[in-house]
């Protein structure tokens, strides 16, 4: 799946395929509190 197929309404997914830096792939997602634990895996799930 491409980033701009990701259905995010509340954007807190990141496109990171432009910068130079480490990492494992083109998209990065963060969760800062556990309340926002569903939302994550509810994306990521869209990638499956």
């Amino acid at each position: 799946m491409l980033f701009p197929e990701l259905d995010d309404p509340k954007a807190v997914a990141k496109n990171v395929g432009g910068l130079v830096r480490w990492a494992n792939g083109h998209d990065e997602l963060g969760a800062a509190t556990l309340s926002r634990i569903p939302y994550a895996l509810g994306l990521i799930r869209q990638n499956s």
